[in-house]
C-alpha cells in the first residue's frame, strides 16, 4: 500500500472526477436512449 501513502489525496481526488465523468457520460447516454424510444414525454413512459 505504499504507492497510496505518496499521494493518496491526489490519486483519490484524480479518481473521482473520472469516476464523476464516467457516471456522467453514462447518465446521458441513458437518458439520450430513453428520449429516443420515448420521445419528450418521458414521465409518461417511464411510469407505464
Amino acid at each position: 500500500m505504499q504507492f497510496f501513502n505518496l499521494n493518496e489525496n491526489t490519486f483519490l481526488i484524480t479518481w473521482n472526477q473520472n469516476l464523476d465523468s464516467n457516471l456522467t457520460n453514462l447518465l446521458t447516454s441513458y437518458r439520450n436512449i430513453i428520449m429516443s424510444i420515448c420521445g419528450d414525454d418521458i414521465q409518461d413512459c417511464v411510469q407505464s
